[in-house]
């Protein structure tokens, strides 16, 4: 519906009347409004409509703008205007108890919310491919944008202080959002990169990976936790964000703090094979116990059709056309 380039004043203004727009035109019964702009978009844009006449407006923050690693004057101005916003949604879905914990915490009380995981589907081969990891070494992978809240540079740090040398690394993803690009150390041939991929030539590194590698600065989620345990990967995440409540410690995994490469060069060091694959067959059993596409996918409709019922008991007139199908 708008043009996009590069997240500039121009973009955002096209965005933003585009949008208005659409729910001029639509006159939908229910708009879905994910992450910050399309959130501070949607919410304004329904101001100009008579109360009753108004569509039901359901929010998503994927990631609190105010939880990113930035100056706390930021955080607390992002704070403040997801609270100054909240009343203008009818619901509000949170991807994390941690989302929802941290919204609660500065005062952003939707009137109707509720927390949703992510899901995937499951993959077509699951099971990991036999002799295709590299005989004697450690396999590593990351992936994912080579910005700074990715954390890229922290496993560098780490690999800096890595003894042992039976290790390959493996690094999907560029730079998408930053200036501030995280290059790949010079001369060390420990480390493969890749660019982006097919998502065929993903799912052979997940299967020839010992263990995937997230050091993320913050995380409203984390997909590529879905993706390794899907994979039967085990998993060393960062201590932040909603990764704690995707990785076991000890169990699937293992937690360290981002702001000690440190750590994550001894658990790195201290890697056994036997213990990975016990992780990620744990971590693949949790995967299909609690993170399938069809858990997620039924649960949002649940929620849409609950505001739907909470609306049409106090008479509002936008829903009377037809009632919302999952």
């Amino acid at each position: 519906l708008a043009p996009w380039r590069k997240r500039s004043p121009a973009s955002l203004l096209r965005f933003g009347l585009a949008v208005a727009r659409a729910i001029r035109d639509l006159q939908p019964d229910l708009v879905h409004a994910h992450s910050t702009f399309p959130g501070v978009f949607v919410r304004l844009a329904v101001l100009s409509i008579p109360r009753k006449r108004r569509p039901i407006v359901v929010y998503c923050a994927h990631g609190w703008a105010f939880l990113q690693d930035t100056r706390p004057p930021m955080r607390w101005v992002y704070a403040i205007l997801e609270r100054l916003l909240t009343p203008l949604a009818d619901g509000v879905v949170h991807i994390s108890q941690h989302e929802a914990r941290s919204a609660a915490e500065r005062g952003i009380v939707p009137t109707a919310q509720v927390t949703i995981y992510n899901g995937l589907p499951d993959a077509a081969n699951p099971a990991r491919v036999a002799g295709v990891r590299a005989k004697g070494k450690l396999v590593l992978l990351f992936a994912g944008r080579r910005d700074r809240q990715k954390g890229l540079d922290i496993l560098f740090d780490a690999l800096k202080l890595v003894k042992r040398r039976d290790i390959i690394l493996h690094v999907v993803g560029d730079a998408v959002i930053s200036e501030a690009v995280v290059s790949t150390p010079p001369g060390d041939d420990r480390i493969v990169s890749h660019g982006w991929v097919s998502p065929q030539e993903m799912e052979q590194l997940y299967s020839q990976a010992d263990v995937v590698v997230m050091p993320s600065r913050w995380e409203g989620f984390g997909y590529v936790a879905l993706e390794a345990m899907r994979a039967g990967c085990a998993l060393f995440a960062s201590r932040r964000g909603a990764l704690p409540e995707l990785v076991v410690d000890d169990v699937t995994g293992r937690l360290f703090d981002p702001q000690s490469p440190k750590e994550l060069a001894r658990l790195i060091d201290g890697a056994e094979i036997g213990d990975l694959e016990r992780m990620g067959d744990r971590g693949r059993a949790l995967f299909v116990s609690r993170f399938s596409a069809d858990s997620s996918n039924d649960s949002l409709p649940r929620f849409y059709d609950a505001l739907a019922s909470s609306q049409v008991s106090r008479g509002v007139t936008s829903l009377t056309r037809r009632p919302i199908e999952t």
